[in-house]
């Protein structure tokens, strides 16, 4: 290979090397829920207070633990951390409500609403948030001390014009 061919090799490399790149992660899908082990009621709403015990992504929320335990978490005394986002369709108002057995409350751009006491499977009153089209950081929190268990979050859409 001749002197003049050697740069054919190094100018491209070079040229990486020396250009800022730009990166580009999509959004994935899903909410991330991790679960701890519990031992107080109600627990500190912590991501370092307790043992972890377990990772999903978690498609909704809107789950009877009873029937589908969180991963490696058992049926009680465990406390889960939902983060990630929700999109608000544009031109429209959005109504949420959450139930949890026990303790839930649900955080979206600020904006809480939700109990964080021992109670049975109940919907909190219903909020509308100020918030226009776009997507906004979710982030919930939800524990289980023992007997029936439930997190679920519903909300309404009511298109408001053009």
């Amino acid at each position: 290979m001749g002197r003049a061919s050697r740069w054919l090799v190094i100018l491209p490399a070079l040229w990486f090397a020396l250009t800022p790149q730009s990166a580009k992660a999509d959004p994935q899908p899903g909410l991330n829920a991790v679960g701890y082990t519990i031992n107080q009621i109600p627990p500190l709403r912590s991501d370092s207070a307790y043992p972890q015990c377990g990772i999903e992504t978690e498609n909704n929320i809107n789950r009877n633990f009873e029937g589908e335990p969180f991963t490696g978490c058992g049926t009680d005394w465990f406390m889960l951390h939902y983060t990630g986002f929700i999109t608000i369709p544009d031109n429209t108002s959005v109504k949420f409500m959450v139930a949890a057995d026990d303790g839930g409350t649900i955080n979206i751009d600020g904006h809480e609403f939700g109990t964080w006491n021992l109670k049975g499977c109940r919907w909190s009153q219903q909020v509308t948030l100020p918030l226009s089209g776009g997507t906004y950081p979710l982030d919930g929190w939800f524990y289980e001390w023992t007997g029936g268990t439930c997190y679920m979050l519903a909300c309404q859409t009511i298109v408001t014009g053009k």
